[in-house]
C-alpha cells in the first residue's frame, strides 16, 4: 500500500507519487513475487503430478501477486477516499466522550495486533515444521542446505544452490506470507471502521429515544445515513476486487486443509 503520508494527523496530507520509495519498493517486491511465481510453475510442471494440492504454491504465489497489483492500484485512489471519509465524519454526531473516540482506535490495534500475532505464530510453526522434516527427511549432508531445499525447492530447480539465493527465497517467502495476512487485515479494519460510522449514528437515536425531536433532527440523521451509504458504496467499489481476492484464497485454502486431513 504505497501511499505517503500515512502517519500524518490529517488525510490532507495523505499522497500517492510513482517516483517515490514505498512505490518503487511494492513495485520491485511485485516484480520479484512474478520471478519466483513462474519459478514455483515451473516447478510444479517439471514435477508433472498436477492436482488440487499440488497447484497450492501456485494458488499462494498467484493470490500474493495479485493482492499486490491491487494494493498498487488503490492506493492512487486511497488518498482523495479518505478525505472523503473525513468529510463524512465530520457531519456525523459527536462522541459522548473520550472513551467513545478512542474507542475504534484501541478496536484496530487490538484486531491488527492479534491477527499478526496469530499469523507470526503460524509462520514460526511452518518453520519449525520445515527444520523438522529436513532433519529427518534430509535432501542434502547439510542440514542447513537440506532446510532451505525444501522451504524454497522453485528456486534450486532452476539454479544451482547459493546461500544467497538461499536466504533470498526464504526472505522473499516470509514478505510473501506477510502480504496475505494483511489483506485480510486490511480488509477487516475498513470493515470495523465502516460498521462504527454506523454506530456513531445509532448511538444518537439512542440518546434521542422516547424524546419528541423536531423535524429538523431526523432530516440530518438521514443525511449522516444517506452519506455513509454512499461512502460504504465508494469503498467498497474500491477494494471489491481485493475482497473477491481474499474471500476466494481463503475458501481455497480451507478446502485444501479439509482435503489433507481427510486423506
Amino acid at each position: 500500500m504505497p501511499v505517503r503520508g500515512i502517519l500524518a494527523d490529517s488525510p490532507k496530507r495523505l499522497s500517492f507519487h510513482w517516483m517515490s520509495f514505498r512505490s518503487w519498493y511494492c513495485i520491485l517486491c511485485t516484480i520479484l513475487t512474478i520471478a519466483d511465481t513462474v519459478l514455483t510453475a515451473n516447478m510444479v510442471i517439471v514435477k508433472g503430478d498436477l492436482d488440487v494440492r499440488s497447484i497450492e504454491p501456485v494458488i499462494f504465489h498467484v493470490n500474493t501477486l495479485s493482492a499486490s497489483i491491487g494494493f498498487l492500484d488503490l492506493a492512487g485512489h486511497w488518498p482523495e477516499l479518505m478525505r472523503k471519509w473525513e468529510r463524512v465524519e465530520r457531519q456525523l454526531p459527536p462522541h459522548q466522550d473520550w472513551r467513545k473516540r478512542e474507542a475504534l482506535s484501541v478496536r484496530i490495534h487490538r484486531v491488527t495486533f492479534v491477527l499478526i500475532a496469530l499469523s507470526l505464530t503460524e509462520r514460526l510453526l511452518s518453520t519449525i515444521s520445515a527444520i523438522h522434516f529436513a532433519n529427518y527427511c534430509p535432501v542434502r549432508k547439510d542440514p542447513i542446505e537440506s532446510y532451505f531445499y525444501s522451504v524454497v525447492t522453485q528456486i534450486f530447480i532452476t539454479f544451482e544452490y547459493s546461500t544467497f539465493f538461499a536466504w533470498f527465497g526464504k526472505i522473499l517467502n516470509v514478505l510473501m506470507t506477510f502480504d496475505w495476512s494483511y489483506m485480510d487485515v486490511f480488509l477487516m479494519i475498513i470493515g470495523i471502521g465502516l460498521s462504527s460510522l454506523f454506530e456513531q449514528v445509532q448511538g444518537s437515536l439512542n440518546q434521542s429515544k422516547s424524546k419528541a425531536m423536531p423535524e429538523s433532527f431526523w432530516t440530518q440523521t438521514r443525511l449522516q445515513y444517506r452519506l455513509i451509504c454512499d461512502l460504504v458504496e465508494e469503498v467498497d467499489s474500491a477494494v471489491s476486487r481485493i475482497i473477491m481476492l481474499s474471500f476466494a484464497s481463503n475458501l481455497y485454502f480451507v478446502c485444501i486443509q479439509l482435503l489433507k486431513s481427510m486423506k
